[in-house]
């Protein structure tokens, strides 16, 4: 198979992007002794997650950067789960045009099991068996996305955007769920038109132009992705004069009674001058709010409802001048809009965890809150205490955390002259955030990430290297899904590093080390701080260094079964491949205990026994 004859155009391979972690190991020498370069190799994914025994279209671009062609050479799969081989090695003969390069489609087929992760390695593979370069990635084999969610965003539906190409970068981070935000018309009548005959074009909020062929356009390709596309919408919202549209006042929100209603203002020149609150457990508004969103899902291919709100500002009062805590609504409201919508997916962001509980117990579909530093969540070790807690509360689910980065700093830039984010400060928030068995809404539109609550804010930029260091940790993130967040409990066991101070509630200048068991599995995760001494996630004003790497780490752990086998995996190292580990065992005055010598620790490692 050469790759003249499954070469795709360019605007393509700029579309799939790079692939994983990777590795050039060298290659032969020309026929003429001449030193030669490796070939390149990466690859994507045609989908962001599989159904059991569905096949896996990798979309691997390979490059032969040499002025002679590499002749008799293979490119080879392998696959692996929590370190173990999974079958058998798929391998296709790929010729090597000196200068060219290519994006060849070759199939993997996913085995039976449900709900479980693998790492991928595509090696181009000489004529004499050398591996001449070599990509990591990974494949999620889930029937369905809300038990490992990876959650990401649109916000931009204007005319001549390239929809596919949009759904093929995020794609590339294995995203499988797409918040579809601020697509709407009005927050209380979303829908501009007959459901069977939308408008062509209407102004979101911003007075930003949405095209419908556009939204229509993303959603589709979201599905093709195997993405689910939510629809985005508060529970309570209404713009000026909404009374002609059909909804009363007595159904709102007052900061007194007989006060005014309860108001967030808006920036001049946007489509309302405010947004009006309303009483979510006011069963005329939620009858009337409902209706509106059954117009949307008969006009658009929503999969299901991301309901937001505005944060708990106190008490506020009704129609009646009864005095209304907004939290208390929640519960009530999302069982009724459950209960309307049975078929569709629901989730809600109780803004700075206000209501956690009630939101955690309702039927959400999956649990979601928008992290801010002053509603209790200042450092690294609070957000692994607010994964804890959701999983808790809502009897194992993985919590989904917007938490947005270097977010003074963005304030100093603009969309016309962006800052770059910090790559230290995001790296450390995400490797607390994954080790901790979450996952962060952070990446959308064009490859971006955010920085405020604002999702079409594009004051900062991500580098190449964030950009692709960000997808080994996506990679990782669902490789190695079925130990960060497939019901492991948290543990107590006693961890120490030789030479390096640890803590277990992630202190400044130490190893933060804490474990996890499940039926099988022993986990210690390790995050790095060494040498870090502001343990604030947001990294506000970008000045987060990167920590000290260490190497040959010898770490003692004291199991709580025998171990027959000892692994290391790291989103920092050059593959997500799990390594084997020698381990030594022993017994002292704490108990049994094992020894194990790791190659580096740079941000995380994630050691896991068997």
């Amino acid at each position: 198979m050469s790759i003249a004859a499954c070469a795709v155009s360019m605007s393509l391979l700029t579309a799939c992007g790079g692939g994983g972690s990777s590795a050039a190991t060298g290659g032969s020498g020309s026929a003429g002794g001449a030193p030669r370069v490796a070939p390149s190799v990466s690859f994507t994914t045609d989908k962001a997650a599989y159904q059991p025994g569905q096949t896996v279209h990798l979309l691997i671009h390979v490059s032969n950067p040499n002025a002679t062609a590499i002749t008799g050479a293979r490119l080879r799969i392998t696959a692996q789960h929590l370190g173990v081989d999974v079958g058998s090695a798929t391998e296709s003969a790929v010729a090597l045009p000196a200068g060219d390069s290519g994006v060849i489609d070759l199939g993997w087929t996913a085995p039976s099991s449900d709900y479980q992760g693998y790492d991928l390695v595509v090696d181009v593979v000489g004529s004499d068996g050398a591996v001449l370069s070599s990509r990591s990635g990974a494949v999620d084999v889930s029937s369905n996305w809300l038990r490992f969610p990876r959650y990401g965003y649109v916000s931009a539906y204007g005319p001549g955007l390239d929809a596919k190409a949009i759904i093929a970068q995020l794609t590339a981070y294995h995203l499988n769920g797409i918040q579809f935000y601020d697509w709407q018309w009005k927050h209380h009548k979303p829908l501009k038109g007959d459901p069977a005959n939308p408008d062509a074009t209407w102004t979101d909020i911003a007075n930003r132009t949405v095209n419908r062929a556009m939204l229509e356009s993303l959603i589709a390709n979201a599905h093709a992705a195997g993405m689910v596309a939510m629809n985005y919408n508060l529970i309570y919202g209404a713009f000026d004069n909404y009374v002609q549209d059909g909804v009363s006042q007595s159904w709102g929100l007052f900061d007194a009674p007989g006060g005014p209603q309860w108001q967030l203002p808006m920036p001049s020149g946007w489509a309302t001058s405010a947004i009006y609150l309303f009483n979510p457990a006011n069963p005329s508004w939620r009858s009337y709010l409902f209706g509106q969103e059954d117009k949307v899902f008969d006009a658009f291919a929503f999969d299901g409802w991301h309901a937001d709100t505005v944060g708990d500002w106190g008490v506020k009062y009704d129609a009646n001048g009864d005095a209304v805590s907004i939290t208390t609504t929640f519960k009530p409201f999302l069982t009724a809009e459950k209960a309307h919508f049975p078929g569709k997916y629901l989730i809600m962001n109780p803004v700075g965890n206000k209501g956690h509980l009630e939101v955690n117990t309702s039927p959400v579909d999956a649990v979601y809150t928008e992290i801010w530093p002053w509603d209790g969540f200042p450092d690294y070790a609070s957000l692994k205490g607010v994964a804890d807690q959701a999983r808790s509360e809502s009897g194992g689910k993985s919590l989904i955390m917007p938490a947005y980065m270097d977010y003074d700093f963005a304030k100093t830039k603009s969309d016309a002259a962006p800052g770059i984010f910090n790559t230290p400060g995001v790296l450390l928030t995400e490797a607390t955030v994954l080790a901790a068995g979450a996952s962060r809404l952070e990446l959308g539109d064009d490859a971006r990430m955010l920085c405020s609550e604002y999702f079409p804010n594009r004051s900062l930029i991500m580098s190449d290297d964030l950009k692709s260091r960000l997808r080994n940790y996506y990679d990782f993130a669902v490789a190695y899904e079925n130990l960060l967040r497939d019901g492991q409990t948290n543990t107590s066991q006693a961890v120490s590093t030789t030479g390096y101070a640890t803590s277990a509630t992630g202190e400044a200048n130490k190893i933060w080390a804490y474990t996890k068991s499940d039926a099988t599995y022993e986990i210690v995760q390790l995050v790095n701080l060494l040498g870090v001494t502001d343990t604030s996630w947001r990294d506000t004003n970008a000045t987060q260094k990167a920590p000290t790497t260490v190497t040959n780490l010898t770490l003692k752990y004291y199991p709580l079964r025998t171990v027959h086998a000892a692994y290391v995996a790291s989103p920092d190292f050059t593959t997500v491949r799990a390594k084997p580990i020698a381990y030594t065992t022993g017994s002292d005055s704490g108990g049994d205990y094992v020894t194990v010598t790791l190659p580096s620790l740079a941000y995380w490692d994630m050691v896991f026994f068997k």
